[in-house]
């Protein structure tokens, strides 16, 4: 599959320069120019609908004849093209591919993940002179049914991040602020496969409650620290820590960003391994419990003492 054979009309883009040099269909290989969006900024993207879910396995690009191109980009998926998620691979939840190194040369970017969806976005992050880019789609068509899973809405004061494909996913949703799911905690996840559909039949519960910095540290042992909102993303390098949530959980951090996963099931996650064990030697649900315990013993002890104490009368 190359995007060469695809019908002009489906290139669309956020902006482009006047001309059709430079607008979006000039990113074929086939055409002259490059596309060359209005302005040089990180907002900018260039999108290819492929008419059907394809298993998209390479992504080739190159820059414009004037020594202009992306030097650095993100690239996002899309069954419906309405709800977009980013390309992750291993323990990058959103991964930042290297592009070209000048501006005539082709870079091919070989999925070690590949994808399958209908719509492809790029968004460059790094230029240089300026953005321009050619780009062709390479894969073949997909094989897969027509049960797919559908990446559910966030819920109402949540967010939710999706691993996988429109075959098998693992979604995760997580409560924005000191928000929490109804008898849930602060954060679910649901996976689901082709047969079963697993998250577009159930959806998540409404984010209620608090969850306080006091019930944050009861799961911390020896981390160090935990994440819990964006802002504990700011100043951090972009790497997995531990969740303030949840042991089954860890947080990922990526340029500033906040995503919150999924360990597989029973499995927890262990910030000093940087991966998800059996048993986590830096969180533990059973470490609340015992705190809890603790907490209720020395309560009790409290009230006794008190109980007990004579009163001197003089």
């Amino acid at each position: 599959m190359g995007n060469d054979t695809n019908e002009l009309q489906n290139f669309t883009a956020s902006s482009s320069l006047p001309g059709v040099v430079f607008g979006p269909a000039a990113a074929l290989f086939s055409r002259e120019g490059a596309w060359r969006p209005s302005e040089d900024d990180i907002t900018q993207f260039i999108q290819i609908d492929l008419g059907k879910a394809y298993h998209v396995t390479h992504i080739v690009i190159r820059g414009d004849e004037a020594g202009s191109y992306v030097s650095l980009f993100r690239l996002l998926h899309s069954d419906d093209n309405i709800r977009w998620h980013p390309y992750s691979e291993d323990n990058i939840v959103d991964k930042f591919f290297s592009g070209n190194v000048d501006s005539q040369t082709d870079r091919t970017i070989l999925l070690t993940q590949p994808l399958t969806a209908r719509y492809i976005r790029l968004n460059p992050l790094s230029w240089e002179n300026h953005i321009a880019l050619k780009i062709d789609i390479r894969g073949c068509s997909s094989t897969e049914g027509q049960h797919l899973c559908k990446v559910p809405f966030p819920p109402d004061k949540g967010a939710v991040s999706c691993e996988g494909n429109v075959s098998r996913q693992v979604c995760t949703a997580f409560c924005l602020g000191n928000l929490v799911f109804e008898n849930k905690g602060p954060a679910i996840h649901y996976s689901c496969n082709e047969e079963s559909d697993e998250i577009s039949a159930r959806g998540f519960p409404p984010c209620i409650g608090e969850f306080t910095k006091k019930n944050r540290m009861m799961y911390i042992i020896s981390a160090g620290s935990c994440m819990f909102e964006e802002i504990d993303c700011l100043n951090v390098a972009s790497s997995n820590y531990q969740y303030c949530g949840s042991c089954h959980h860890f947080s990922t951090c990526s340029s500033g960003y906040l995503y919150v996963r999924a360990c597989p099931e029973q499995l927890e996650y262990d910030a000093r391994k940087g991966q998800c064990e059996y048993r986590s030697s830096t969180c533990s649900t059973s470490h609340v419990s015992r705190r809890a315990q603790m907490s209720t013993i020395y309560s009790s002890i409290r009230l006794v003492h008190w109980a007990v104490t004579p009163t001197t009368v003089n």
